[in-house]
This record gives structure tokens, sequence and C-alpha cells, in this order.
């Protein structure tokens, strides 16, 4: 009887006891270290989480991305129904020539922390940042936090920032992080301090992407601030990434030694039109895409203009009857692009049959486009590329009055045809105080067509900025108005390469010109490579024989050898005695199951013998 209470406390006997106190005392040993480890991890982590402060941006982090995929989504191009592409439909990535092959840019780009990429207008530089942008925005690229800067915006943060203009690279910083910050905070600014504070941490940290996009488009008294201020900001923050754009004719390496890798662009390849053309709205289909492409393969100046992607825009609007609504050929040149693209959206409602039709006629629109162009083209002490409102007004008031015999009441009627339903001018702010063209290239062609009749104005602005009215030259000697024969001389007999470079590509351009005078660039630019050559110690591939070379007989061949002893080898031989005198491949035989011979080269490939037909 006295058991049974034993039995009860110990069911299972003492061995089932010894068990369970091994276990507990197991369980003691591991779980009493677990919660060591995490006591003595615990007020760190609290400290760690009490100390840590929640990022300025906050919400806005998220809110960024969003409107990182608004703002960029669509890219104004100008032509069209909308005027705007979708950079999600219809990019195509660039790419670059590397060691004889093509690369994409983007991943090149990706790993180096300061990039300058070159391309000419149209090579789609502007659509590289914005697609990358998107890519971020899209969480499909975690890297540092993206923003991308218009640099011709940078005069107008440099005068509200108070900046003096002489070049203190201490004053374009502050004006470079004003731009950053003011970036960050669209569409509300009312978290700016925050934002500041934040911005200063990250260019710190390095934790920072920053896209300047077109350095070309700087006004020429800003362009050595801003070169400074560039280079001060990018030794400033080291471990930030720094991209810009610049036009390659517009680039010199002022950037160096602190941009020191340079990228540019290269021509779209077959596949990269065939790519676009698959993804546009409206072609669309294989059959499609395949008619256009061969279309352009058939035509040399077609194909090569299509390599440029802002032209390559241009023929998918005329494809699908949005620029060209009865259809017709493609025209061969930059300038027939333009003014076909310029003359449809200044008519189109007419054209069209639309219920609101123009007021004015499409010639006073266009005279009013082209004195603009000319005042934003000619502009030294602001950006080159917008102008404001109060001289928007002034100069069209002027023109109607003294051109068009129109009252100052039709100003803006006028203007309201032009920007709404042309799109030939776009706004470039939300309050709509300045404006600006839909692209660069379209201003210069506008400017280009206002001096048609002005030799003399053309050459003054050129010869004062050459960089900012290269394409400007180019463009009006392939308009085709007037013989180009005195423009390229004069630009031909300016000092220096790069004015060499233009009066060349002038005259390939120049629907008019004399062709005594072009043969004559084109021998002096073939003497000039011929003399680099001989310097750089042997003989440049593009230049011709000479006529003693060529009248020198072949000493194989020759019916007087000059004696029969082994020449050496300095002594001239015709293309055949070299061909025969070539040291033959070592071959192989073996016997196929036909019991024929065959040889092997030394390349390892089998060649059989002809047939003994």
């Amino acid at each position: 009887m006295a058991a049974d209470p034993l039995l009860k406390l110990l069911p299972y006997g003492l061995g089932g006891t010894a068990v369970l106190a091994v276990s507990l005392w197991a369980a003691k040993l591991y779980f009493g270290k677990l919660i060591d480890t995490l006591a003595s991890r615990t007020p760190d982590g609290l400290a760690r989480l009490a100390g840590r402060r929640p990022s300025p941006l906050g919400r806005r982090y998220k809110r960024y991305r969003r409107a990182v995929q608004a703002r960029y989504a669509t890219h104004s191009i100008g032509f069209g129904e909308s005027g705007t592409i979708d950079i999600r439909e219809v990019y195509v990535p660039l790419q670059y020539d590397h060691a004889g092959r093509r690369e994409d840019i983007y991943e090149r780009i990706r790993g180096e922390t300061r990039t300058v990429v070159l391309g000419p207008a149209g090579a789609g530089k502007s659509l590289l940042l914005k697609n990358s942008m998107l890519l971020w925005a899209a969480d499909r690229d975690r890297g540092r936090l993206p923003v991308l800067i218009e640099l011709h915006r940078y005069s107008g943060a440099a005068t509200a920032a108070g900046g003096d203009g002489d070049g203190d690279g201490a004053t374009g910083g502050a004006d470079l992080v004003s731009l950053v910050v003011e970036e960050l905070c669209r569409p509300r600014t009312r978290a700016a301090g925050r934002v500041r504070a934040f911005v200063a941490r990250a260019l710190e940290e390095g934790r920072l992407r920053l896209l300047f996009d077109g350095l070309d488009e700087v006004s020429r008294d800003d362009h050595d601030r801003v070169v400074l201020a560039l280079r001060d900001f990018a030794a400033s923050y080291p471990d930030c990434q720094m991209i810009v754009t610049c036009r390659n004719a517009a680039y010199y390496g002022e950037l160096a030694p602190e941009f020191g890798h340079v990228v540019r662009v290269a021509p779209l390849d077959d596949a990269s039109i065939r790519r676009f053309l698959w993804h546009w709205p409206g072609i669309g289909a294989a059959t499609d895409a395949d008619r256009v492409f061969g279309t352009l393969r058939r035509s040399a100046p077609l194909i090569r203009l299509a390599r440029n992607p802002l032209l390559l825009t241009i023929i998918a609007h005329l494809q699908t009857g949005s620029l060209d609504p009865v259809g017709g050929t493609l025209p061969n040149s930059r300038p027939e692009f333009y003014q076909r693209a310029i003359s449809h959206l200044l008519a189109r409602d007419r054209v069209m049959g639309r219920p609101i039709t123009s007021v004015y006629k499409p010639s006073d629109k266009l005279a009013v486009l082209q004195r603009v162009a000319l005042a934003v083209q000619e502009q030294v002490d602001g950006d080159r590329l917008t102008i404001g409102r109060a001289r928007l007004i002034a100069i069209t008031a002027e023109l109607l009055a003294s051109t068009l015999n129109l009252g100052p009441e039709h100003v803006d009627p006028l203007l309201d045809e032009i920007i709404d339903r042309s799109q030939l001018l776009e706004r470039a702010d939300e309050a709509g105080s300045r404006f600006r063209f839909p692209h660069l290239t379209l201003q210069e062609f506008l400017a280009a067509q206002a001096l048609a009749r002005d030799v003399d104005g053309l050459l003054g602005r050129y010869t004062a900025d050459p960089d900012s009215w290269r394409d400007t030259v180019r463009l009006w000697c392939a308009e085709g108005s007037a013989d180009c024969t005195e423009v390229v001389r004069a630009v031909f007999a300016m000092d220096g390469t790069r004015h060499r470079v233009l009066a060349l590509e002038c005259l390939a351009d120049a629907a008019r010109i004399d062709a005594a005078f072009g043969a004559e660039v084109i021998a002096s630019c073939l003497a000039s490579i011929d003399a680099a050559g001989e310097r750089s110690g042997g003989r440049s591939p593009r230049s011709p024989p000479t006529a003693a070379r060529a009248a020198t007989p072949c000493w194989s061949c020759s019916p007087a050898p000059p004696s029969r002893a082994r020449p050496p080898r300095a002594r001239p031989r015709c293309r055949r005695c070299r061909r025969r005198a070539a040291p033959r491949r070592p071959t192989t035989s073996r016997r196929t199951r036909t019991g024929r011979r065959s040889s092997r080269r030394a390349c390892g490939r089998w060649a059989s013998p002809p047939s003994r037909r």
C-alpha cells in the first residue's frame, strides 16, 4: 500500500524519471545559451532601432518612383497626333562599338563611376537616360537613386541661388545641389528642407546616380561655368555615379580627367531598326515591319537616315500615315523630312477636315516659328533651348506688324494655334512662362530657314560660336534653297581641323555646290590624310596610289628586268606576281570512299578535287 503513492509520482519507474531528468538538463543547456545570446543582442538591437532615423524622403520615396514612371514614360518628339511616344513600348537599346563588336551602352555605363555619352543630334542620348530612370522605377535596377537633370536649366538655378557667374566652384556645386533637390521634390515641395538634408547625406555616402543631360544645350556664356561646376562636383563627391550626355561635335574633352570614360553612340544596326518598326504602333506586324525595312534597304540614302533614332521615328510616322494621310514616297534627306513634318503639322486641321480649323495660314505660322527659332538660337545670356513668354510675344508682334500686316490682337490666337494645334512649340514649365521646340534639331532647321538668304549673317554667327551653329550650317547647306559654295568655301578657309571637317560634311549634304570646288575640297582632305599617314610612319590605307607608283614596272613580269638576281623586298611587283610568289599552305591528303583523293588545308577543312568531266 505504501508503494501506491510512489507509483503515482513515478508512473514510468526510475528509468523514465532518469530519461526525463537528462532531457531537462540538455534543454537547459541549449535554450540557456540561446537565451543568453538573445539577451546580449537585444540592447544593441534596441539601441540601433532607437537610433535609426526614418528616411527624410519617407513616403516620398515610393511617390518618387511613381512620379518617375508618370514623367519619363513618354517623350515629346513634336510629330504625330499626340506628339509623344511611349518609351517603354518603342525604345531600342543603344549600342557602341567595342573591338569590332556591338555592346549595350546601358550595361557598360552602369559599371562606371564617371561617363560622358557622345552622339550626333537625334541619336537617343536623352532617351537613354529616361529609360534608365524607368528601369529603376520598375524595380529592375536596384542600384543608386537616380536623378535626371537638364543642364540647360543650370543658368536659371544659378540666378536663383545668387551666383555671380564668375565660375566659382562652390557656387556651381550649390547650384547643382539645388537642381537635385528640386527634382526630388517634384511634384510637391513642402518637404524641401528634409530632402535637402537627405541629398547632402546621400551625396557624401555615394547613394545617388546623377544623370546630366545636354551639355551642348548650355549657353555659350554659361558653358565654362557649367563645366567647372561638373568637375568640382565630381571631385567633391567621388562615390556618386555621374553621367553626362553631349553632342560629339561640341565636346573637346573639357570634363577630363574627372570624366575619363567616354562612350560614343553607334548608329542603329539592321536588327535595331527591325525591332523598332516591330514595336511601333500602327506597324506592329511581321509582314508590315519587313515591308518597311525592305523599302529602306533598297535605298542607300534612306537606310543611312534610318540609322538615326529621330529620323527613324519620322519614317515610322510617314509609313503609318500620321504625317502623310494620302501616302507618298519617303524623302531622302534630313531637310526633306523636317519640311514635310512641319508642313503637315501646320496644316493638318484643314487637310484632315477637322471641325476645329486653323484661322491663320501655315505660311504665317511658319514665318513666326522661323523668327522665334533664330532668336532662341542666338541667345548667349541664358539657355539655348527655351524662350520666355514676354519675349515670344514681342517677337511675334513685331513680325506680324512689319511683315504680315496683322495687329497685336492676333498675337495670342496665332501662338495658341502653334502651341496647342501644331505642337511645334511646347511649354517648358507648368506655369507656361517659358517655351521650347520639341527637339533642338527642329530649332536649328527653322533657324537655317530663317537665314536662307543671309549668307553673311550665317557665317558671322558661326564664326562667333562654331559649336552652337555647326549643325545649323549643315542644315542650311542641305536645305537646297541657295547655292552653298560660298558658305562651304568660307568655312573651309578657316584655321582648324574642325572647320575643314565641317566643310567636308557640308559637301556631302549639299544640294547645290560647284563641282570643281567640291573636287578641290576632297583632294585637299585626302592630301591631309596622306600627310598624317606619312608622319605616323606608314601609308594611309585611304590614299590612292600615286602616279609614280602606278608607272613603276613590275620587276618579275617586266620585259626588261634590271638583273636576273633575286630582287629585294622593296622592288615593286604587280598583284598577279605577288599572288604567285605567296607561300602556299601545307596540305595533306586522304582517300575518300569513292577512291578519289581530297586535300586538307592548314585550317583543317577538307576540299574535294574538281570533277573530271
